[in-house]
């Protein structure tokens, strides 16, 4: 199913958004993932190919390292996650701060 909630601006910047993000990313030919829920940092969580055709991608990048992207989230753990705080949106800017902004 696809997600046509309207977000504001607002909503986006301090990350209250309804919906998840996780990074989806190609390791060689295979499709792994990265997010961040109430159970702590989840690696590759069973990737549905058909859904994932669904899905909607805000931004998309190339040349990312990989190593890095699933190193340093000792600061995101099932005991700081908070959904008003700390959060999967949180998470994914995080990992787009220290590993594309700063390119």
């Amino acid at each position: 199913m696809r997600n046509y909630i309207q977000q504001s601006k607002i909503d986006d910047r301090l990350n209250t958004e309804i919906n998840h993000e996780e990074i989806f990313y190609k390791e060689g030919t295979k499709l792994r993932s990265i997010g961040f829920t109430s159970d702590g940092v989840m690696f590759d969580r069973g990737i549905d190919k058909e859904r994932f055709k669904k899905y909607i991608f805000s931004r998309i990048y190339s040349g990312i390292d990989t190593q890095k992207l699933r190193e340093d989230n000792q600061n995101y753990n099932k005991d700081t996650y908070f959904v008003f705080g700390k959060n999967c949106q949180d998470f994914c800017d995080y990992k787009y701060d220290t590993l594309v902004k700063d390119k």
